[in-house]
């Protein structure tokens, strides 16, 4: 080869990796102070797609809004496989979302033979000198929230977990409260709320005190006045005024926790994921809103501070199969039905199962008061199809747990109540909503971003790898 044109092949070569590297305002590094990581438990694309779906009809507009985590600037999506299991859990999943380490279904804070703690990003972060909060709208000792301070061999080792989250040191945990507060053996076991106040929490349960928080308050355990038997708060569609918001959570450990060192905050929509599994749509587009009312007080304090704030919005898994359509309505939905449903389906199980003796026709009466079905509305007319189902489910209501034995009945109910869950299943195919199962399943779930690289996230990632693109922001070395 001609040398001249040897060297004029190589200064261009050279001029192209120069151009490659050269600076980019998007990707250069800065010093990040603040990081965002919510994850929406159990929310695929349509969950969030719902939400807007039901907006827009509540608005009366043919023009799609986005939620706030749609207006993030970056978008991708990432797979949530355990090491063991294609479809995940959340012990699994977020051990994975919060260390970078893929590990086996149930197994919390290990490696996949459980031999190993792994180290969550949280733990780093504090060793920098950043405060952590951990916010959810489930008992502050479940899968999700635990996976960011706790270590256990088993998820549903809460009362470990708890000991785990108070151990941790962390300056802010705030929703629900724990599942077992006196341990197994109340003789033996010490009262978990007591042995935060010894460790220095200051414990909130009421509105007005969790108002009066500031930034003097030192370290915080704050818990929703009204929790469910699990310990959660209620559903967004059966709060009331006294009860804890996922925005004021977030408003107040902002406020609570910035510092000149920054904070990492972990907030969990988690019944999102519970609403799923029950396949209760229109509760679950009201929590989908909720979280991400959540999300637009971080999109402000971003606004603030957009050189120093990472924000991720992730899911830890997809559940239900929930789908933008239905077998019955084809291409049609009616999302203006969603708000004839009054309670989650959980709240009218409770309710329906206290009436006493009622007949069909009662029963009729209550879903027509609940879901509105056979009410006014002509899109609510009960078919004779729709009849027929709910004269099977009403013979069907007083089977106790042998519907989870039989395949025909479990495949019907999934182990609630029989009725009521096919109310809500008509009311979902009259709305043009479906669902393919009662559990998570393995499909990619999306991911938004802003404050990081672009590329941060380009091609098939996995949820191993949003940690280590955390820790690359901040500066973190392993």
């Amino acid at each position: 080869m001609n040398r001249k044109i040897f060297f004029t092949i190589l200064i261009v070569v050279f001029a192209q990796l120069l151009s490659c590297n050269s600076y980019n305002p998007d990707s250069t590094e800065k010093e990040i102070k603040y990081v965002f990581y919510f994850i929406g438990d159990g929310m695929g694309l349509a969950q969030s797609h719902a939400a807007e779906l039901y907006l827009a009809s509540k608005n009366k507009s043919s023009e799609l809004g986005f939620l706030n985590m749609n207006r993030l600037p970056h978008h991708s999506y990432f797979t949530t496989h355990a090491s063991n299991r294609y479809i995940t859990g959340s012990a699994a999943s977020v051990t994975a979302m919060s260390s970078g380490i893929k590990t086996t279904i149930s197994t919390l804070g290990l490696n996949a033979n459980r031999s190993l703690p792994t180290i969550p990003i949280t733990q780093k972060a504090k060793e920098k000198g950043m405060k952590i909060g951990i916010i959810t709208d489930v008992s502050i000792d479940h899968a999700t929230p635990a996976g960011f301070y706790a270590h256990q061999v088993n998820r549903n080792m809460y009362y470990q977990i708890g000991l785990d989250l108070i151990n941790s040191d962390f300056d802010f945990f705030g929703g629900g409260g724990f599942i077992y507060p006196d341990g197994h053996n109340e003789n033996a076991d010490t009262n978990l709320i007591e042995y935060a106040i010894e460790s220095g929490y200051n414990y909130v349960n009421s509105k007005q005190e969790f108002q009066n928080l500031n930034s003097s308050s030192g370290k915080i355990l704050a818990v929703n006045e009204h929790l469910d038997v699990s310990s959660a708060m209620p559903y967004s569609i059966d709060k009331q005024d006294n009860d804890f918001s996922l925005k004021e959570l977030l408003s107040k450990a902002i406020e609570i926790l910035d510092n000149e060192n920054g904070f990492f905050i972990m907030l969990e929509g988690g019944k999102i994921d519970w609403l799923c599994h029950m396949n209760d749509a229109a509760s679950c587009i009201k929590d989908v809103i909720a979280f991400d009312d959540a999300i637009g007080v971080a999109m402000d304090f971003y606004e603030k501070h957009p050189d120093e704030t990472v924000i991720i919005v992730a899911a830890d898994h997809e559940t239900g199969g929930l789908s933008i359509g239905s077998v019955l309505t084809e291409y049609q939905i009616n999302y203006t039905l969603i708000d004839y449903q009054k309670a989650s389906m959980e709240e009218m199980i409770k309710e329906y199962t206290q009436l006493e003796n009622p007949g069909f026709n009662k029963a009729l009466e209550y879903i027509q008061e609940n879901l509105g079905l056979n009410g006014p509305a002509t899109a609510l007319k009960l078919t004779d199809y729709d009849l027929r189902r709910l004269k099977k489910a009403y013979k069907n209501q007083d089977i106790d747990q042998g519907i989870l034995n039989n395949p025909e009945l479990f495949e019907a109910y999934g182990g609630y109540h029989p009725f009521i869950t096919t109310a809500i299943k008509i009311f979902n195919q009259k709305a043009g909503i479906g669902f393919t199962s009662w559990a998570h399943t393995g499909i990619p779930v999306p991911l938004r971003y802003a404050g990081l690289d672009p590329a941060a996230f380009t091609g098939l990632t996995d949820n191993t790898d949003l940690p280590k693109q955390i820790e690359k922001a901040l500066g973190i070395n392993e």
